[in-house]
């Protein structure tokens, strides 16, 4: 790239982001009028429509806690605000974390130009919004997305030594989720780090990284004493029950974590050519100064990681790791191909396309962060169709996701918020009918079983792609 277009770029950047944002949103829009899948469905859906209906608060009792999960309610409160003004409707409740992701998007760019490097800045936000688990969780109403931003946010403001932006930032991430609190132990280490470098000259710089950060805390504080006051306990008790301790399962899933981030969903291509990049800029010999916001970036990663392999984890909670990641990787790459543009826009251009085919056209099990998650939708809404026509006050035997599906209305598949009232799990209460579909572990064995002792007759299958929703008969 010639020094006119760099500076065409350094000079419409914005204009650039902002229209790839609008690009995604586009993509996205279809996505929109369906009813809600998995956690989104059981939990955090429900939630933000409780939160408008009760007017939106901070407060720990603002919402039953099966439904809150003793997390901080900010991501509830902003829902509930969210639906209070533009209503609650399927497209309205999708459109926020929609607006979120938008939102992360073009504070990749921000980010990158301020800090890094606007070109890079550009794929880096392109390179983010092809990712599958970015593209199907844009329109989720969960709150990795917003948990990302704040991340991003927090270390914005902290690269930039914008101390009343930072302290804002963490403290809305810490009051989206615990998690939140592995950034800060990234930048206090860091901080550390810092005072073992320069030594007694850093000693203010420190003091102020914790009066600020420390003011950040209160919110949180507060919250949990609100949330001890009125339920007995801080931390949602089978949450802590989870943790783990055992080294065999923390190194299994933080190795896991690490290829999710630089390998899985067809970022393959992606990590040979940072690796390639490293290598050829260790080969030249460049000594090119490293910037702070790497070295925090990578811890961030790390201690991310340990934390999540710790607790319950499930792969869409590695969202908010990915764009610090993908920011300094793109900068790496272009500052070792800084003389060699050709080669730096075709690696880019290939790596996207990649991850973007596997975003469309990947065939793996359907989960959330994946877009055949679609299918399992669809068919749980026929089937439900069905059931609501010829079945309506039917008892019902089925597992986890239908049994959801039938007895919540706010996750949107009943029709006139008609619940079913009577659902047992499986044929053991001795239900009518039993409903299995191909997400819940315990319906496919549990199916086969049933089927050989010769207890149930097909009534209807609905099927999409890999996705399919079974009706039965259960013979008595």
């Amino acid at each position: 790239m010639d020094l006119n277009k760099e500076r065409f770029i350094n000079q419409y950047g914005i204009a650039l982001a902002l229209l790839l944002v609008f690009i995604f949103i586009l993509f996205k829009i279809p996505y929109l009028n369906y009813p809600f899948f998995w956690d989104e469905a059981w939990v955090y859906a429900p939630a933000i429509q409780m939160m408008a209906e009760n007017g939106p608060s901070l407060h720990a009792s603002v919402i039953p806690v099966e439904y809150s999960r003793g997390h901080p309610l900010l991501f509830h409160f902003l829902g509930g605000i969210w639906i209070n003004i533009f209503g609650n409707s399927l497209i309205s409740i999708h459109a926020f974390p929609l607006a979120i992701s938008g939102l992360l998007l073009f504070l990749m760019y921000k980010f990158s130009a301020d800090l890094l490097s606007p070109i890079s800045g550009l794929y880096a936000l392109v390179f983010l919004g092809v990712q599958s688990i970015f593209f199907t969780q844009a329109t989720f109403v969960l709150p990795e997305v917003l948990v990302a931003l704040l991340s991003l946010v927090g270390l914005y403001f902290y690269a930039r030594g914008k101390w009343y932006g930072y302290m804002l930032s963490i403290a809305c991430l810490l009051m989206t989720k615990e998690s939140g609190f592995t950034l800060l132990a990234a930048l206090g280490l860091w901080e550390l780090v810092k005072l073992v470098i320069y030594g007694k000259s850093y000693f203010s710089q420190l003091v102020i990284f914790t009066l600020f950060s420390g003011v950040a805390l209160i919110p949180l504080f507060i919250f949990f004493l609100l949330q001890y006051q009125h339920y007995g306990w801080v931390l949602y008790p089978e949450h802590t029950g989870m943790i783990s301790m055992d080294f065999n399962h923390i190194w299994t899933i933080f190795k896991n974590s690490l290829e999710f981030v630089f390998w899985s969903q067809g970022k393959y291509i992606y990590c040979l050519f940072l690796v390639l990049s490293l290598s050829y800029s260790f080969y030249k010999k460049r000594k090119q100064p490293i910037r702070e916001i790497v070295f925090i970036s990578i811890l961030f990663l790390l201690i991310y990681l340990v934390f999540t392999a710790m607790n319950f984890y499930t792969t869409r909670y590695l969202l908010a790791v990915l764009p610090p990641m993908f920011l300094v990787a793109f900068f790496a790459i272009e500052k070792a191909f800084q003389n060699q543009k050709i080669i730096f826009h075709l690696g880019c251009i290939l790596t996207i396309v990649m991850s973007f085919y596997f975003t469309l056209f990947n065939n793996e099990s359907i989960r959330d962060i994946h877009l055949n998650y679609l299918d399992a939708v669809k068919v749980e809404q026929e089937g439900i169709n069905f059931l609501q026509k010829n079945y309506p006050s039917t008892r019902i035997g089925t597992f986890f996701l239908t049994q959801t599906n039938l007895t919540i209305s706010k996750a949107r598949y009943l029709e006139k918020n008609k619940i079913y009232k009577d659902v047992t799990w499986g044929i053991e209460q001795n239900p009518e009918l039993l409903v299995l579909n191909n997400l819940d572990a315990s319906s496919v064995g549990y199916k086969d079983t049933k089927l050989k002792e010769g207890r149930l007759k097909l009534i209807k299958r609905f099927e999409h792609n890999r996705a399919w929703f079974e009706i039965y008969e259960v013979l008595k």
